[in-house]
């Protein structure tokens, strides 16, 4: 049995640890005419593989933090970032029917204003810039492990 999401999360006054398990995820292409009916899925693992390790999640997340008030900063211990292999299959008629759904969220700002900003941040003395990071809380990283991200990817022009 493998349930579809497990996160366990403990806290303590200095210490936190955070595991989070994805055991399957999946995007159906729901349109009339798409010429590939999912769109995301992990690439199935073979039977030799399940048999000898067991089933494994597709995405899995765990990650110990220790907070020290003393010297303001926080040391993760370990952080570990799993991605299983995932099939990516997209036509034409999906990427533009999700641009029509986000493209009102996409605010897009004018040039004179980026141009403004950038030119208000190239005038600030470093001064400034120092003392506010120097105030941050520092973060230390003992052990990371990120494990290689592969993808099938299919696009078809056609659809939609």
């Amino acid at each position: 049995y493998s349930p579809a999401l497990w996160v366990q999360h403990r806290k303590s006054q200095h210490h936190t640890y955070l595991h989070f398990k994805l055991h399957h995820l999946q995007i159906d292409n729901q349109m009339i005419d798409a010429v590939f009916p999912t769109v995301l899925n992990p690439t199935p693992v073979s039977q030799h593989i399940v048999r000898k390790v067991g089933i494994k999640p597709c995405i899995e997340f765990a990650m110990m933090k220790r907070h020290r008030p003393s010297h303001n900063q926080d040391v993760y211990k370990f952080i570990k970032v799993l991605v299983q292999e995932f099939s990516v299959r997209l036509d034409k008629g999906f990427m533009l029917s999700m641009y029509d759904i986000l493209s009102p969220w996409l605010q897009e700002e004018k040039a004179a204003i980026r141009i403004r900003k950038d030119i208000t941040t190239l005038h600030q003395p470093v001064t400034t810039k120092n003392i506010s990071s120097a105030r941050a809380s520092k973060v230390v990283v003992e052990s990371m492990h990120l494990s290689p991200l592969k993808l099938q990817f299919s696009f078809s022009p056609r659809g939609g």
